[in-house]
């Protein structure tokens, strides 16, 4: 998607960052005729946006999350005609195998906040698992937790869909065009500049991931976020049916319509120590901590690249 505003341009709204949060917040927005302004330094969902597992998870959610997710599910289930475009919905639920009683107990813990929510997850035998993954080595697990209006789709089509729908509708959608400042006037932000001009808006909307924190720095705003990386890949094409969405043991997989699936290590994270480690390090001490087991630290050439910058 190529720059479509003018140096001085004007809008009601403008967007920094165009993953699945801005590109959605651009469509919606313009929908409601509001004129919108998208920018991103890169593509159209070039980072987190397009890498991720592609789940729209309602298990095992937070009791304050529940209701925002079960929303988005309902969404999603309209999600590809609304928007004129193939995302490889599918709705298949979310199965949880569980190798041992720690994590079976972990799902059951849970079924009351589902039950308070009107949700369907169910705790399911080692043989009920057998007849939905006939594949897997069923006998060996303790069994599963199963939320069968759970989805997925595919990351790399759903912001791009988002993001052309709004361009429809009339939104400025502006990829490779890094915004470097946000402008304030009497307390307000009142526009942003970018590498190819200035764009006045009434309201700036920051969904910019973990660059968020420098965009706000200037402004005396300190919003504490840090890079945690984790691994995945994408396999040919199996040949045989593995469901849709599934975590067992310490992975993970999700299988596309041609039968490939991404592979994901399950809740493991790597974080490279950088300045902002320092900087808001304190504000994620305690969430560390209760992850411990799970996360891995390194100090090498992002912090070299972060000093030299």
């Amino acid at each position: 998607m190529a720059q479509s505003f003018k140096d001085g341009s004007i809008v009601e709204v403008a967007i920094v960052g165009a993953g699945i949060i801005g590109t959605a917040t651009a469509y919606f927005l313009s929908k409601a005729g509001i004129s919108v302004a998208l920018f991103d330094k890169g593509r159209v969902a070039g980072e987190q946006s397009s890498r991720n597992w592609g789940a729209v998870r309602q298990q095992r959610r937070e009791p304050a999350e529940l209701p925002i997710m079960i929303e988005s599910n309902r969404i999603w289930q309209c999600l590809e005609r609304e928007l004129e475009a193939d995302l490889d919905w599918q709705q298949q639920g979310l199965m949880r195998v569980a190798y041992d009683d720690k994590t079976l107990s972990w799902g059951e813990d849970w079924l009351p906040t589902a039950r308070d929510h009107g949700l369907d997850t169910s705790v399911l035998t080692p043989k009920q698992v057998g007849d939905l993954l006939p594949h897997f080595n069923w006998e060996a697990c303790k069994g599963a937790v199963f939320t069968s209006t759970d989805g997925c789709a595919e990351p790399e089509k759903v912001a791009p869909a988002f993001a052309a729908a709004a361009a429809r509708l009339g939104a400025q959608v502006n990829d490779h065009c890094a915004v470097t400042a946000i402008e304030t006037k009497n307390g307000r932000a009142s526009g942003v500049y970018t590498e190819k001009g200035f764009v006045a808006a009434d309201v700036v909307l920051c969904s910019s991931g973990v660059w968020t924190s420098r965009l706000l720095k200037p402004l005396g705003h300190r919003h504490p976020s840090l890079w945690i990386k984790g691994t995945a890949a994408q396999t040919e094409p199996a040949g045989i049916e593995m469901r849709k969405l599934v975590a067992w043991g310490k992975a993970a997989h999700r299988q596309r319509p041609d039968g490939s699936l991404t592979l994901a290590a399950n809740e493991d994270g790597y974080h490279d120590l950088m300045l902002d480690s320092l900087r808001h390090g304190a504000s994620f001490i305690k969430l560390a901590w209760q992850n411990k087991d799970l996360l891995r630290f390194s100090a090498g050439k992002p912090l070299l690249q972060d000093l030299k910058g």
